[in-house]
């Protein structure tokens, strides 16, 4: 009887140690396995919390001891180089958008630079409009000059249309020899809601090129008509 006791006391002892490694094993994987999902943000916890259940149960692991150690210390070794790559490709994504950026800023500069440049030629042809229209003022009262005075006032205002077009010309030249650098860069990252300062700037220019040419074209158009008009006046009296 006494025998079977401390048989039976044995086999307890046995039970309740298995059961204890089977809790040890079972704590130990569960803080390993947390190393798999571990990100660059959360792997000092992570590591943190598998040096405290190895401290805590792996004496406890009994004859599995030295294989749980072996599994946390190569996850580990793994997941600590799975981390590092994730902060290289994170600094190395980082370095890109910086250098993005400061490539979008540069471009944006100098898109700003070409479109004051045009902003300046543009101030050159409508005051170019603006003599057009003061040389063919003289003609709003063609009724009462000679067909000399006519002809004389319509000489300077084609002299005036046509410097006038020439600014106009060296506008649109430079429109088409800069109009991709005057273009939006590409955003860097950050969705652009409503028009861009540059592209209100570039459509602020395309208005006032079409109205110089609408202006310009509509002031030699009438200095024509009033020529033609006062020549079939002296062609009627003469009959």
């Amino acid at each position: 009887r006494k025998k079977r006791e401390e048989e039976q006391k044995k086999q307890k002892e046995l039970a309740e140690q298995r059961i204890k490694e089977g809790k040890a094993v079972f704590l130990l994987r569960k803080a390993i396995q947390k190393l798999t999902a571990a990100t660059p943000e959360s792997m000092e916890i992570v590591q943190k919390e598998l040096e405290e259940t190895m401290k805590l149960h792996l004496e406890e692991a009994g004859s599995q001891k030295d294989y749980m150690k072996g599994e946390a210390d190569k996850y580990l070794e793994q997941t600590k180089k799975r981390i590092e790559l994730l902060n290289e490709a994170k600094r190395k994504a980082q370095e890109k958008k910086e250098a993005d950026e400061k490539r979008r800023q540069e471009l944006e500069a100098r898109a700003k630079e070409l479109l004051a440049e045009l902003s300046g030629l543009l101030d050159m042809a409508e005051k170019g409009v603006e003599q057009l229209k003061e040389t063919a003022t003289p003609l709003e009262t063609s009724d009462e000059q000679t067909l000399p005075e006519v002809e004389a006032c319509s000489e300077a205002v084609e002299a005036a249309g046509s410097s006038c077009k020439t600014l106009i010309k060296t506008c649109m030249d430079f429109l088409v020899s800069h109009g991709p650098e005057m273009k939006e860069p590409p955003s860097v990252g950050v969705a652009v809601s409503g028009p861009s300062e540059l592209k209100q700037l570039m459509a602020r220019c395309l208005t006032r090129i079409n109205e110089c040419t609408k202006l310009s074209d509509g002031v030699l158009f009438a200095v024509r008509a009033v020529k033609d008009a006062a020549a079939r006046r002296v062609e009627a009296t003469k009959k």
